[in-house]
């Protein structure tokens, strides 16, 4: 009993590791998003050698004797079969049922709102309020994030961008200095955007608008310069939601989705789209108290209507 409970152990740990595996995705992009093919992998990836396989399953070749010997051995060999195959059955059922409960979660969540519903939220209490100018501001910062991202220079992004989520994207770029790559990005053009949603409490408003993109996206060697993942001729389009947030009754300066402000640390007048420090005394300035911030950038997987 003791290597029958020892074989269903080892049987059951080697599918969980099988599948953990399969279900790890390259990623790149702003935010890490970009999903590359899987001949990455290669076969050295499953290499037998990192398998160690307990001497008690036996040394001999050929039959049942691999399990024990005889017909003690075919026993052994049916019972981890109708374990194999009631591991296999319960999981996929379980994952069909995750996934369909995901899908589920996602419609209703990211099914989004009109744009009529939308502007009537906001103009309800900010009458200056401009979707065209917004969203005109809104892709510009876009397309300005990827090629931040693709100079690695991304202190020029932080007035944009919650504290929370520079930090977040700031660790990503680290990851790639720290592996010797970098995620180019060419060629970067919004096809369309639009209002999706719009949350207000007593606290925030959170603004999230959809966008759809397209872009040349790979990963390069930093020493070599040799293309590691990616292809740098061909065009990646996707959709993102992006959320934007402000303090709850803030106002839009009229004609203006982006402020020219007085720097809160030497007073100066300075334009905090053009740079994300002040020109004069070199202080950080940060859009979250006088606003839009960008307080998340996600891949959009659905149907968008």
């Amino acid at each position: 009993m003791q290597k029958i409970k020892k074989i269903i152990i080892s049987t059951f740990i080697l599918f969980v590791a099988i599948f953990a595996i399969i279900d790890l995705p390259t990623t790149a992009d702003v935010g890490d998003f970009e999903s590359y093919d899987s001949s990455s992998w290669s076969s050295s990836d499953w290499d037998s050698s990192s398998w160690d396989y307990d001497s008690d399953w036996g040394s001999s070749s050929g039959g049942f004797y691999y399990f024990g010997g005889g017909f003690g051995g075919f026993i052994v060999f049916l019972i981890v079969m109708i374990i194999i195959t009631v591991i296999t059955s319960k999981y996929n059922k379980t994952h069909k049922r995750d996934y369909a409960a995901r899908n589920e979660m996602l419609n209703n969540t990211q099914k989004g709102q009109s744009k009529e519903e939308i502007e009537k939220q906001i103009l309800a209490q900010d009458t200056d309020f401009n979707t065209e100018e917004f969203l005109t501001w809104a892709r510009d910062l876009f397309v300005k994030l990827q090629y931040a991202w693709s100079d690695r220079d991304w202190e020029a992004i932080r007035c944009f961008e919650t504290p929370e989520l520079f930090e977040q994207h700031s660790t990503q770029l680290k990851r790639y200095k720290q592996n010797g790559q970098i995620n180019k990005i060419e060629r970067v053009s919004v096809n369309w955007a639009k209002l999706f949603k719009f949350e207000r409490n007593l606290e925030q408003e959170r603004l999230t608008i959809a966008l759809n993109s397209k872009m040349i996206d790979y990963i390069i060697s930093e020493t070599t310069g040799a293309v590691l993942k990616g292809d740098k001729n061909s065009n990646k389009i996707n959709t993102y939601l992006l959320t934007f947030v402000r303090k709850s009754g803030s106002k839009t300066e009229k004609g203006k989705q982006t402020d020219t402000m007085n720097c809160p640390n030497c007073g100066a007048p300075t334009e905090i789209t053009s740079s994300g420090k002040c020109p004069y005394c070199g202080s950080v300035i940060t859009t979250r108290d006088h606003g839009w911030s960008l307080a998340n950038l996600e891949r959009y997987n659905g149907i968008m209507y």
